[in-house]
Parts: C-alpha cells; structure tokens; sequence
C-alpha cells in the first residue's frame, strides 16, 4: 500500500498545480473579458482538461 501511497503523492502534487493555474484562469478571464478577449479565455479550457485526462488514469 506504501507504493500506492508514493505513487499518488506526484499526482496530488500535478492535482494541486491544475487547481492553482484554474485559480489563475478564473483571474485572467475577468481580466480579458474588461478587454473584450472572449476567444483567448476559451484556448485554455481544453489544455486544462487534456492535462486532467492523465490524472484521472
């Protein structure tokens, strides 16, 4: 089970990093949007959810 454990751990860490660079998106997307740069903010949708993608294996 430790090895489960260690294996998680990195994980986690890759969880934790995506959580924070959503936190960021969200701030930049109300940012963009005073701008009027609706498009830009619909770009890092999908990278984010590709990087989510192996996290759930």
């Amino acid at each position: 089970m430790s090895s489960v454990e260690t294996g998680s751990s990195p994980l986690w860490r890759v969880y934790e990093i995506l959580l924070k660079l959503a936190e960021r998106g969200e701030q930049t997307e109300e940012q963009s949007n005073s701008r009027g740069e609706v498009p830009g903010d619909h770009e890092p949708r999908p990278v984010s959810a590709e990087a989510k993608e192996p996290v759930v294996k």
